[in-house]
Parts: structure tokens; C-alpha cells; sequence
């Protein structure tokens, strides 16, 4: 027993020493990391991150705020306008995909659907909506400094007023009312880009799914009409300021502080205990706590410093891949995926760090659809004037277009091609392969045969 003892004593002292030294080291790799980012002028604290206050008369997201507030639950009985729209358009969802359009409703529904976008309590909505597209800024956060116990915007919210703005769209182009409907687009495709403003993750992904309902109608409105050419002009130059990559990667500073660099500051003055409690179920008595806390933390604390290390290289390298265009790290995510790059024993930032290549690969995918579209419309005018498609896209430019946008996932010319009546245009999509103009299926992960495509039949 007297071995015994000395044996257990002398492998604890061996443990406390070895954590000791780990937590030195550690702790200086930590130290150098933190001053290499202070030295790329990477924000450290919220202080340092947190934007520009705005005003509140410039200020969309109280506005947009009030508009969801202005849908009604379908729990309140009272009639409503609003309630019969929403009830409408959720009748006509197709699983998987985001387009909200009028032209597969029933012949009543569109009747039905006229008569509604006319009631006054929705062009109520429409006002409101068009109010918050002329500020000239936006942030749901009035005070940053509260920023690490403010909770995530909800912007599911907002979906349901960019969808009706969407039918109203629908239903303008659909009785010739050409400008009205353009003119509705670009107030949606203007709210939306005020999301651009908010360094979040959450938001920027809202972005594209609220770009991609305004784009799939605009392609729709353009594919069946002549285009007025003022409104027309103003959405082509709308459009060339939803490709910037910028907001996600400030999106990542908020990403490495608010998350991130939180949730280790917090573990590493965390004991076991409090620790593992993350993790499992532990309700210890307080006697088992005791000897936890004194024995497991300071073993504990030198592996989150490590831990800590890596997760912040990685999220570094991150915002890197962000702020390059992806046909110039596509052979790096290929080849280096994050996922791939994280040790075993890094198991806080296999929890930390989302899936942040397939991220990059959506952002690429909403770039393409923005650019498509963009040239798409500029196809339209050049047909308008010239009673005829251009034969490459080189003789868009300067009239029509300022420069000839590449395909993001390749850095070379987007696929075109006249076609009998109207015209095909497509980006390769992250395989990087021609699939002659094969669009997403409606499983489609980012894997397979597939392009991004605009089929113009006229």
C-alpha cells in the first residue's frame, strides 16, 4: 500500500508538472496567434468589430421588424388579407425549391391573388417595405457592446414579405404592367442587399435566399416580356452589388469573436466540473466536484489552450478562402478541407467550425445566380435594340454592360450560346464541367452533374 501510494503520488505530480509545461507552451503559442492577428488588423474585441452605429431614421431593420409583426399568426381568427395571400402561396410551395410563382396557381387562386395584393391592408405592407429600401443602412443590433448576450436575428421572419412582394411582381408583369413589376423587384433585391450591412453569418445566408425568390421571378417576368429599359438598367446595376464576397468574411470576425473566442475565454476559466458539463450530463456530489475541480482542471485547461490555437488558425484560414475568389482556391478545398485539417484531439473546434467549404461553395453558387441574371438582362436589351442576340457576350460591353463578368467557380467566360428563339446561359457549377446546361435537380448537393443556368426562350 506504501508503494502503491508513492507510485499514485509521483504519477499525479508527473501529470501536474507535464500540464504545467503544456500550459506555458500552449499559452505562448496562444499569445503569438493572437498577436499575428492583431498584426493583420483583425478585430480582438467587440469593440474593435463593432460597425458604425446608425441612425434610426436610416435604419431598415426597424421597418422590416414592423413588417413581420404585421403578418398575422394562424392562430388569430380575425379575416384577414394577408392570412388568405400567405394561405395561397403556401398551398403552391414545391418541396426544395424557392420560387414563389403565380403561373402554377389555379385559375380562382390567381383571381383570388389579384384581388388581395389590391386590399388595403397590403399595399399597407408594400409601402412599408418600400420605405425600408430607401434607408440607407441596417443593423438589428442598436447597441454592439451587448453583442455576446444578444440573441441571433430571426430572419425567417422576413421571408413571407419579400414572397408577397414577389406575387406582386408576379402579378404586375402577368397584366403587362411591365415598370410596376420591375420597379417591385428592385425594392426587393434593395432590402435585401441592406442585409449586406450586418457582419453575420446567419444574415448573409437570409441574403441568398431572399435574392434567390427576386431573381427566379425577374428571370421569369423577362423570359415572357419586352423590358423597359430604365428599369431595366437600375436592376442590372443593383445586381453587380449582390457578388461582393466582402460581407462573409466580415461575417467571420463576428464568427471567431461572438462564437468562437467566447465560448473558449469561457472554458478556460471554466473548472472540470463546469467543463464537462458542456458535453454530458454530470451532476457530481459536491465531494466528487471537489477533487474534479482540483485534479482534471489543471490538466484540462493547457488542451483548450491547444485547442484554442487551432481553432483559431483554422477560422483564419477561413476568412482567407473567403476573401479570394473561388475558382483561386478551388483545387485548396479539394485538396485541404477544413474538416480534414482538424486534429483528433481538437474535438472544441470539430464542434466550433461549421461545414465552411460547403458554405464557400453556396456563397460561389448565389454569385454565379446574381451574375447570370445580370447578363441574362443585359442579353434582353442588346435583342431589344439590335432585333437580334449578340454573338459572344464581348459586345455587351461598355453599352450594356461596364465589364463582362467571368464565372466565379472558373475565372473564365460564362457559357453562351444563341439559341432558335432566346438564348442559354450557364456557369459550370463547383464540378467545374461543362454539363451542356444541366440544371440543379432537386436532390442536388453540391455533388454531381450540374450548371446554373438561364434557358431565354424568346
Amino acid at each position: 500500500m506504501k508503494w502503491l501510494g508513492i507510485g499514485i503520488g509521483s504519477l499525479l505530480v508527473m501529470i501536474i508538472l507535464a500540464s504545467l509545461i503544456m500550459n506555458v507552451i500552449f499559452g505562448r503559442e496562444l499569445q503569438l496567434i493572437m498577436r499575428e492577428l492583431k498584426v493583420q488588423g483583425k478585430p480582438l474585441t467587440i469593440a474593435e468589430f463593432a460597425p458604425t452605429p446608425v441612425p434610426a431614421a436610416e435604419n431598415a431593420a426597424p421597418l422590416l421588424k414592423k413588417a413581420t409583426e404585421w403578418i398575422p399568426s394562424w392562430t388569430n381568427p380575425a379575416p384577414s388579407a394577408m392570412k388568405s395571400l400567405m394561405a395561397i402561396i403556401e398551398t403552391n410551395d414545391i418541396p426544395r425549391k424557392v420560387c414563389t410563382d403565380i403561373t402554377g396557381w389555379t385559375e380562382a387562386q390567381r383571381e383570388a391573388g389579384t384581388l388581395l395584393i389590391q386590399s388595403d391592408e397590403i399595399k399597407e405592407l408594400y409601402a412599408l417595405l418600400k420605405q425600408a429600401a430607401q434607408c440607407p443602412h441596417y443593423s438589428s443590433y442598436p447597441d454592439w457592446s451587448q453583442a455576446p448576450t444578444m440573441l441571433v436575428p430571426k430572419l425567417a421572419g422576413y421571408l413571407m414579405p419579400v414572397r408577397m412582394l414577389v406575387v406582386k411582381a408576379g402579378f404586375e408583369g402577368q397584366d403587362g404592367n411591365l415598370n410596376q413589376a420591375m420597379d417591385t423587384i428592385l425594392i426587393g433585391l434593395q432590402l435585401s442587399n441592406k442585409l449586406s450591412d450586418e457582419p453575420i453569418l446567419i444574415t448573409q445566408a437570409w441574403r441568398i435566399v431572399f435574392d434567390l425568390f427576386l431573381t427566379e421571378e425577374l428571370e421569369r417576368i423577362a423570359n415572357a416580356s419586352e423590358l423597359p429599359t430604365e428599369q431595366t438598367q437600375a436592376l442590372i446595376a443593383e445586381l453587380s452589388l449582390h457578388t461582393d464576397r466582402a460581407p462573409w468574411s466580415k461575417a467571420m470576425d463576428q464568427e471567431r469573436l461572438g462564437v468562437g473566442m467566447r465560448f473558449y475565454d469561457h472554458l478556460m476559466h471554466s473548472a472540470a466540473t463546469e467543463f464537462l458539463s458542456f458535453f454530458y450530463s454530470l451532476e457530481p456530489s459536491p465531494n466528487v466536484r471537489w477533487i474534479l475541480n482540483w485534479t482534471v482542471t489543471p490538466v484540462l485547461r493547457p488542451l483548450i489552450k491547444k485547442d484554442y490555437v487551432v481553432y483559431l488558425k483554422l477560422i483564419s484560414e477561413i476568412q482567407r478562402r473567403f476573401e479570394l475568389p473561388y475558382y483561386q482556391i478551388a483545387d485548396v478545398l479539394k485538396q485541404k478541407p477544413i474538416d480534414k485539417q482538424i486534429p483528433r484531439y481538437a474535438f472544441i473546434t470539430r464542434l466550433s467550425l461549421p461545414n465552411f467549404d460547403k458554405i464557400s461553395v453556396k456563397v460561389t453558387q448565389h454569385q454565379a445566380q446574381m451574375e447570370i441574371c445580370r447578363v441574362g438582362l443585359a442579353l434582353k436589351l442588346f435583342e431589344q435594340k439590335n432585333g437580334a442576340y449578340p454573338d459572344t457576350l464581348n459586345k455587351l460591353a461598355p453599352e450594356f454592360l461596364d465589364t463582362i463578368p467571368v464565372d466565379p467557380f472558373t475565372g473564365k467566360a460564362l457559357i453562351y450560346r444563341k439559341a432558335k428563339a432566346g438564348f442559354i446561359l450557364y456557369s459550370l457549377g463547383p464540378n467545374l464541367q461543362d454539363d451542356n446546361g444541366t440544371p440543379p435537380t432537386p436532390k442536388w448537393d453540391d455533388k454531381g452533374p450540374c450548371d446554373f443556368v438561364w434557358k431565354c426562350t424568346r
